[in-house]
């Protein structure tokens, strides 16, 4: 809004300009005509006493231009819009962007050490998904974890993303099976014990050490106010997704993607009565994305 603002108070000046070049200083030049100021040095009009006199402005050089001008204004002008049209056709080359690394030359240091970086390290822009999980939601810690998990497999099969963290990615197993390798695959392998009881014990052995999930950086307590003001708590589910810095990535549509991957998780589990699950897209570089879009959007009237 405020470069919307600035647009439309330059283009204002402009024409406020416009009437007062073609209204008012013809009018002056009229009643108040120029007129050259010569000295005693240059021998030309001036005085016997010595002081500055003046000689009318039809003298100068530029006058003589600008009578050339209005005699041929045809071709002069012929020749202003031939150069319009060429300026105006290179702006047909203009290409408006609001990626960062085209700030940067191909051979900036910058863009070399982050080709470096990625061909050896993987991809090192994070986006981070916020999943928000209220203190009222009917989820055990166990069905918040699988919850969490499925995203990050969704998050994972989009060709931008090259690798993810979050609290699953340092728990154990989650697989209940008799394959599994968690605390619920072993529990059936030497116990037999039955799907439920599985993930019963799982659920237990995971919240007993929530405390350490809570020491990493992936899972935190939070207190948030709602729209009437009462105040509730939630479980901030963190998943950190890393995307090429040096692949153009429009995060606008990439947002757009995630949420066509999450979207349907969530659809599923409110239609299942799971209520009190919502999810926030962030990072520090889309946000950079985002206010240039912002920018750029301001910039069209």
């Amino acid at each position: 809004m405020p470069i919307k603002m600035f647009g439309i108070f330059s283009a204002a000046g402009v024409v406020v300009s416009f009437l007062i070049l073609v209204t008012f200083m013809p009018a002056a030049l009229e009643l108040f005509p120029p007129r050259l100021r010569v000295s005693q040095a240059t021998g030309d009009g001036a005085g016997d006493d010595g002081n500055a006199h003046w000689k009318p402005i039809e003298s100068s050089p530029w006058w003589q231009v600008g009578l050339w001008i209005t005699k041929h204004h045809a071709l002069a002008t012929a020749a202003c819009l031939l150069v319009m049209a060429a300026v105006g056709y290179g702006m047909t080359r203009v290409e408006s962007s609001v990626q960062l690394m085209r700030l940067f030359s191909p051979q900036a240091r910058i863009r070399t050490d982050y080709h470096w970086l990625e061909s050896r390290l993987g991809p090192l822009v994070p986006m981070e998904i916020l999943v928000r999980i209220d203190e009222g939601c009917r989820l055990n810690f166990l069905e918040r974890m699988e919850l969490v998990g499925e995203i990050q497999d969704e998050i994972a099969g989009l060709d931008e993303v090259g690798s993810s963290l979050s609290t699953v990615t340092f728990g154990r197993s989650l697989d209940t099976g008799d394959g599994g390798d968690g605390v619920g695959g072993a529990a059936a392998r030497t116990f037999g014990l039955g799907a439920r009881t599985r993930r019963s014990a799982l659920n237990r052995a995971l919240t007993r050490h929530r405390e350490e999930f809570l020491a990493g950086d992936y899972l935190r307590d939070a207190t948030v106010t709602d729209a009437s003001g009462k105040e509730h708590a939630q479980e901030l589910w963190r998943i950190s997704a890393r995307v090429s810095a040096t692949k153009e990535v429009d995060y606008a549509l990439f947002k757009a993607d995630l949420q066509k991957k999450i979207d349907p998780i969530l659809s599923r589990l409110d239609a299942e009565g799971v209520q009190g699950i919502g999810v926030d897209y962030t990072g520090l570089v889309p946000l950079v994305y985002k206010a240039q879009h912002s920018l750029l959007d301001g910039l069209i009237i």
